[in-house]
């Protein structure tokens, strides 16, 4: 199994950063433009345990589409979402979010 691992600093207050990133229309603008990413949710769906998204991106022009289950949601600290439907064996994607130095 890989795992990959990314850490960002945002020096925004930890509740703007999370709500950001928990919506998912937001995800379209932090995905490299290549992959031409396309949400195909309802636009305003809400981010909650148990909600699924599904997402089409190109890759090397090919289309994929992508389910994934959001199993945990604890704001403004994490969520994580899993894999329902795609492209790889197993995708388990945690987000965690904590304030540093103020920010």
């Amino acid at each position: 199994m890989y795992i990959f691992e990314q850490t960002q600093k945002i020096n925004k207050p930890l509740d703007e950063v999370f709500e950001f990133f928990s919506k998912p229309e937001n995800l379209g603008k932090i995905t490299p433009n290549w992959l031409k990413f396309e949400i195909k949710t309802v636009p305003d769906q809400v981010m909650k345990k148990n909600a699924v998204f599904i997402y089409k991106i190109k890759f090397h022009n090919v289309p994929m589409k992508w389910k994934t289950l959001i199993t945990i949601y604890e704001p403004p600290y994490l969520f994580v979402d899993e894999q329902a439907k795609g492209p790889y064996k197993k995708w388990v994607h945690t987000h965690t979010f904590e304030e540093v130095n103020g920010f």
